[in-house]
């Protein structure tokens, strides 16, 4: 987990690419399609032999890949893993073995998380839960 005010490393990435305002509307739109599960075959593909999905942003000027995975648990969530401008016509391995790891790392954290419980007591006048 991140601690207060610390940058994830695909906050980073988008960073380091330096997006114009309507490249960042670009990628909160594409962001928001995949979230609500009305991204389209233009704007996702699964990235074959590696456990992620690609999704493409196509601007006037650039190209960019957001590698991601969507993760189960109480409620899905999208975790973003790596951003990156596409220069050529495929990515190289090692773009895709960064993602890799650091799903790696996501998931060594989430599973050393205590398990958290909210404990219910009625007798209680803050609403029972503590």
């Amino acid at each position: 987990m991140r601690g207060h005010g610390a940058v994830s490393p695909v906050e980073r990435d988008v960073e380091r690419a330096k997006l114009t305002p309507r490249e960042a509307a670009g990628l909160d739109s594409l962001k928001d399609r995949i979230a609500w599960g009305e991204a389209t075959a233009a704007d996702v593909a699964h990235i074959q032999g590696y456990p992620l999905l690609e999704a493409r942003l196509k601007t006037r000027d650039r190209l960019f890949r957001l590698l991601y995975v969507e993760e189960a648990g109480t409620r899905p969530v999208l975790l973003a893993l790596l951003f990156t401008p596409k220069k050529s016509g495929k990515l190289p391995p090692s773009v895709f073995e960064t993602a890799v790891a650091r799903l790696k790392v996501h998931r060594e954290i989430v599973s050393a998380l205590p398990r958290l419980s909210l404990i219910c007591d009625t007798d209680r006048d803050d609403g029972g839960i503590r």
